[in-house]
Formats: structure tokens, C-alpha cells, sequence
């Protein structure tokens, strides 16, 4: 109810609202952000404003709906925000909606905030978004820079239950870690930072999406939501080049190959089994060179959508 919302509201300021700590706009106020607000009605945001500032804590309200700002914004009429943002999406035409949620809130005069995260598995629903191994990742800190977002909300969870984690962990290494940390870079400056070294990261899941798990183990196959209703069963290799090469993926004892620019470019092939190895090529001589630390087989009990992830060069030191 409401009146629990509330309460829980005011005792969540009461324990941590003096902390010095939380993010505090120039003006002082304390940034706060709601995840699915649009569940509670504009009366009841405006009647929380007003509890906490008579509390003594004036208060920068980013509401964050779970479909997006642009369906979400006439339902907090006649709230005073500080800004908008957005649950996002986990797909690569899903990161198109960053775009026209972000244009909405500026031209409301709103701080835009983008959310960006890297994937979502979920095993305790059976569910995954299709997140097209790093892309999705990718195409969503291109439309947070394409778009001016004032702040940027890397959407993770500590307890690694919905499979969203950008810090390094067992499967993703550091891969999307180190990937967040080249855009944060150009976010942070206006300008791709320079590549001053090659790098490489392989992102890949450890089994083909359509490799069937044992059914009196799993209770059913995991099902894609919220984007594409397939799995694309893809490896992929991410190159940082400072001149152009070529990139290659070694698996299951076919290379394949893919002539590049200098930058940061993609290289993508269908999943096979094996442990894949990328390349980096020039002149006919291998100047970097990157093995997978997940081994694909389809020979499963259970089913794991999670992209794994492995780099060449890390800043996660």
C-alpha cells in the first residue's frame, strides 16, 4: 500500500539520509532514484517530497519506470522532478528507445539519466534477454553518448541473481568491465579515448542456446523475453586496434577471418564446440593473441545463458 511505501520511505532516510556518501546536486539536494515508480500515482511522489522535506531532506527526484520514460512521463504530471531516466533495455534495437527517451526528458528540462547494462539471465525465472553478446552492451553506451545523457546508470546487482554483473566475476571476467571502462572514458571527455595498445575480448556462452538440457533436472528450456524470441548462437571477438589487421576466431579447427580498421571493431561467427582463440594480424605475423577460459560443449545438464566473457589487456588491477 501507499501508506507502507511511505513508511518504508522515511525509515530509509532515517537510517542513512545524514550520509555523506550520497550523491548531493550543486544546490545540495539528495539524488534519489526509483525503480518502476510509475507504480505509485503522481500524488504519491509529491506527498513523499513534501514528508522528507519537512524531515529535513530536500530531495532530487530521478524516477526510473521500467517501460521506458517516454510511456511513463505523463504519469508523474505535476511532480517536481530533477531529472528521468529508465530500466532500459538489453538489445541492440531495444538501445534505439535511449534516443527518444532521452530527447523527451531534455526537452522537458530534465537531467537525463541512461541506463546501460550488459545482459540479463535469470535463472531462477528460466528467462533471458538476447543481448547478442557484447553488442547490446555496446549499442547502449553509443545511444547514451549519441543522446547527451547527463548521467549514466551502469544497471548491475551485487548478488548476481538476474546475471546483469558488469563487476569481474567467475564467467565474465573482466571483459565487460574493461569494455565500461573505454566508454566511461569517452563519456567523461566528449572523445573515443586513443588505443595506444591492441587488445582483444572474446564474448561467448559456454553451450549452444539449442543444446537440450536434461529435463529431469532443469524443469523446462530457458525462454527469451523482452527482445528476440531466438538465442543468437554467436562468438565474438572485440578488437581494439591501434592500426588495421586482421581479426581471426580459431574453433573447432576452422579460422575465420575478418580484415578491420583501426578502432574498436567486432568480429562475429556461429557458436561451435571447442575453446575459441582470437587474433590479431598484420603482415602476415600474429601480433596478439587471445584464448577463451569458457570452453563450449553442448553436452549439458543444465542450460546457461549467460555471455562469458574473457580479455587480452585488463584495467581491473
Amino acid at each position: 500500500t501507499d501508506g507502507i511505501a511511505m513508511n518504508g520511505i522515511m525509515r530509509l532516510f532515517t537510517d542513512v539520509g545524514r550520509s555523506p556518501v550520497l550523491q548531493h546536486t550543486r544546490d545540495g539536494r539528495i539524488v534519489v532514484s526509483a525503480f518502476a515508480a510509475e507504480r505509485r500515482s503522481a500524488a504519491f511522489w509529491t506527498s513523499a517530497l513534501s514528508t522528507l522535506s519537512s524531515m529535513g531532506y530536500d530531495v532530487a527526484l530521478v524516477p526510473m519506470p521500467v517501460g521506458g520514460w517516454v510511456g511513463n512521463a505523463a504519469h508523474f504530471d505535476g511532480v517536481p522532478l530533477y531529472g528521468a531516466s529508465s530500466w532500459g533495455t538489453r538489445t541492440v534495437s531495444g538501445a534505439k528507445s535511449i534516443l527518444t527517451d532521452g530527447a523527451a526528458a531534455h526537452a522537458a528540462g530534465l537531467v537525463w539519466m541512461c541506463p546501460v547494462a550488459p545482459q540479463d539471465s535469470r535463472p531462477k525465472n528460466l528467462s533471458f534477454v538476447e543481448a547478442d553478446n557484447s553488442q547490446a552492451f555496446r549499442a547502449q553506451w553509443d545511444a547514451a553518448i549519441a543522446s547527451g545523457a547527463d548521467w549514466v546508470q551502469l544497471i548491475t546487482w551485487n548478488d548476481y541473481s538476474e546475471d546483469s554483473e558488469i563487476a569481474p566475476s567467475s564467467r565474465t571476467r573482466t571483459a565487460f568491465y574493461d569494455l565500461a571502462a573505454y566508454y566511461v572514458a569517452w563519456f567523461k571527455t566528449g572523445a573515443a579515448p586513443p588505443i595506444v595498445r591492441d587488445g582483444l575480448y572474446l564474448f561467448h556462452r559456454a553451450q549452444d542456446m539449442h543444446a537440450m538440457p536434461d529435463l529431469t533436472m532443469q524443469r523446462s528450456v530457458y525462454k527469451a523475453v523482452n527482445g528476440p524470441t531466438t538465442s543468437s548462437d554467436q562468438i565474438e571477438v572485440v578488437g581494439m586496434l591501434t592500426s588495421a589487421g586482421t581479426l581471426e576466431i580459431e574453433v573447432a579447427g576452422q579460422t575465420s577471418r575478418l580484415d578491420v580498421g583501426a578502432g574498436l571493431q567486432s568480429f562475429r561467427i556461429l557458436i561451435a564446440a571447442g575453446t575459441p582463440t582470437a587474433r590479431i594480424v598484420r603482415g602476415g605475423a600474429t601480433v596478439l593473441t587471445l584464448t577463451s577460459e569458457s570452453p563450449i560443449s553442448n553436452t549439458i545438464v543444465f542450460q546457461d545463458p549467460l555471455y562469458h566473457g574473457t580479455s587480452s589487456t585488463t584495467c581491473a588491477q
